[in-house]
């Protein structure tokens, strides 16, 4: 975007996050949320910090994105711990699964 001389405002930036967290591109997404302050100047609202979250529980990074939560410049709210809630309960599932799928192979042999 630098090279072409535009600077997007917040409702692109978030759309770009969007597209990365739908395509795996999560370095890509985690730079772009960084130069939001450092190069474009656009202040990061509650739905880029939640869109981050969404990236980094995708992609299964969970402890990262808890990391992420800590150290939010503002207090969590319901919005912050929804997004954290879906994919705390997504990998306690795909967990528990993985561990009875574990269980049942070892049972047959």
């Amino acid at each position: 975007m630098l090279e072409s001389g535009s600077h997007p405002n917040s409702v692109t930036v978030l759309g770009i996050l969007s597209a990365c967290s739908h395509v795996g591109l999560i370095s890509k997404a985690l730079e772009l949320f960084k130069s939001m302050r450092d190069i474009y100047r656009i202040q990061p609202g509650l739905e880029h910090y939640v869109s981050i979250i969404n990236l980094l529980g995708r992609a299964g990074r969970v402890e990262e994105a808890e990391e992420f939560v800590m150290s939010l410049p503002f207090e969590p709210d319901r919005a912050i711990w929804g997004a954290m809630g879906h994919y705390l309960v997504y990998v306690g599932s795909v967990r528990k699964l993985l561990n009875r799928a574990k269980a049942r192979h070892k049972a047959r042999c």
